[in-house]
């Protein structure tokens, strides 16, 4: 109690989040363990509230150093979809999807994963990943849209901007399928 209450007192006496970034780096030279962990997770929040993805990612990479558990895995995995770095990111998704507890945490981190491998362009294990979710959870139309994009994607790919043959419409009818 008397540590919530001598946070709460801290907090208060931050006018900016730049004031509390500037007190938290202060504390962490000195810190270790979880004491060590709270701050950088506290930093990161920060520093993303000010816009510095840059140290954002440098800490994210520290906290997943010292414990690659399932949040700071999949806050890496962000990191890099945010910056369109998908190859990155799908590491740390697949070891995110892995460290999952719950089937609705899975199910998430299996779409994720699946978007992933479509703009990677590995159609395959992009279908495998939304067909895992939909193991997880049969109701779940964000994996069934999953598939059918998946589909018209690897059509696309397929001609490769030639004329569709009428054999190749037919592909159409399985995404049209997904959809409904």
């Amino acid at each position: 109690e008397l540590d919530t209450a001598m946070n709460d007192i801290r907090e208060s006496l931050f006018e900016s989040p730049e004031e509390r970034i500037e007190f938290y780096e202060s504390q962490l030279a000195d810190a270790e363990g979880s004491e060590r962990e709270e701050l950088l997770a506290n930093l990161r929040e920060l520093y993303d509230e000010v816009g510095n993805s840059e140290r954002s990612q440098e800490v994210a990479m520290e906290l997943y150093n010292l414990n690659p558990g399932l949040e700071n895995t999949r806050a890496v995995a962000e990191i890099y979809l945010s910056d369109g770095n998908y190859e990155q990111a799908l590491k740390y998704l697949v070891e995110a999807v892995e460290k999952a507890e719950t089937d609705d945490a899975r199910h998430e981190l299996m779409l994720q994963t699946s978007e992933a491998y479509q703009q990677t362009e590995q159609y395959e294990q992009a279908r495998e990943y939304a067909r895992k979710a939909i193991n997880i959870n049969e109701n779940s139309g964000n994996a069934y849209l999953r598939i059918a994009s998946i589909y018209a994607n690897t059509i696309r790919s397929c001609v490769d901007g030639s004329k569709l043959e009428r054999e190749d419409r037919a592909v159409y009818w399985l995404v049209i399928d997904y959809l409904e």
